[in-house]
């Protein structure tokens, strides 16, 4: 269903609301993303939002490219965005936790210093000076 009364015609654009629809469907399907209904919406009203905003930014004697290669290609990277706010970044996996040497000694029963493999606080000071100057 439409989001827009009536297509709205932006420079070379005919139906901005179906330009959006199609650079949506075409980002999601390179990257195997998939949308409910209503997301889908809620990113389309996005999008026509930037699509908006291009229109003023855009200056064709000062561009090389049609309206529809620039709105379609900043509001592709808008569609990757969006969908990693909304749903999540998977791009590198599961980081792994952060644990703090405290935590680490604390767990195990020892000391920062036998943590690390120091005999002395002396030599801790100096083992923690140089990581942190490394």
């Amino acid at each position: 269903m439409p989001l827009l009364t009536r297509p709205e015609k932006i420079y070379d654009v005919d139906d901005i609301e179906a330009h959006c629809r199609a650079t949506i469907r075409r980002q999601l399907g390179r990257n195997g993303g998939y949308l409910e209904a209503d997301q889908f919406d809620e990113l389309l009203s996005y999008l026509l939002t930037i699509a908006f905003r291009l229109k003023e930014k855009y200056d064709p004697s000062r561009s090389s490219l049609s309206f529809s290669t620039f709105c379609a290609q900043i509001c592709g990277k808008r569609v990757i965005d969006w969908y990693r706010k909304e749903l999540g970044d998977s791009r590198y996996g599961k980081r792994p936790p952060t644990l703090s040497l405290e935590h680490l000694a604390a767990s195990t029963g020892r000391t920062i210093a036998e943590v690390i493999g120091t005999s002395s606080e002396g030599d801790l000071e100096e083992v923690l000076t140089r990581a942190a100057f490394a």
